[in-house]
């Protein structure tokens, strides 16, 4: 029995090792290799690695050619059987003043292992409340949005495409 808990402590100190000494810059400069090839840039940034992930500050996003966001921080955290992407402070570019409200307090965006068919995303800002949900196994986008009075006052054409699931909140669902 000293054996097996032997073999299993260190396994899971292999294991943690491996997570922390992880090329982790190397591995966020291979997705920004993948995403500059669908025309999306982030320019800018500094990377602070961590023990189990890394954060990104002050990141200026470019989708084809046109400078579409300024992200003051994303934090990405790695564990074994949880990982998030925290993004906060995200400035629209003006581009989008006539369609979006241009502040975005924060993002969360969720994967565990305990629900491995779903990836929850949270977030807050000048448009209001949102939640939602990824389905990996149905390929949809479901969002459910909570709109401010910002977004109910000035935003109206964006509202009318989305459907009127209670009073006041919305859902958005998109397959891919």
């Amino acid at each position: 029995m000293k054996r097996l808990y032997r073999i299993i402590f260190i396994f899971i100190t292999i294991f943690l090792l491996l997570i922390v000494f992880l090329p982790k810059v190397n591995l966020y400069y291979a997705l920004e290799h993948q995403l500059k090839k669908d025309n999306i840039i982030i320019d800018n940034e500094q990377l602070e690695p961590l023990a189990f992930g890394f954060n990104i500050k002050g990141i200026d996003l470019w989708v084809k050619s046109i400078q579409s966001a300024y992200i003051k921080n994303i934090s990405i955290q790695a564990y074994w059987v949880y990982q998030s992407i925290d993004i906060t402070k995200i400035k629209l570019s003006a581009n989008f003043k006539g369609i979006l409200p241009l502040n975005i307090k924060k993002i969360k965006i969720v994967y565990t292992v305990l629900n491995p068919l779903n990836i929850t995303i949270k977030a807050k800002g000048d448009f209001g409340i949102l939640s939602g949900k990824i389905s990996i196994l149905d390929s949809k986008l479901l969002l459910a949005i909570r709109p401010s009075s910002l977004m109910r006052n000035q935003y109206k054409s964006y509202l009318r495409q989305l459907k009127k699931i209670n009073k006041g909140e919305y859902r958005y669902e998109y397959h891919f």
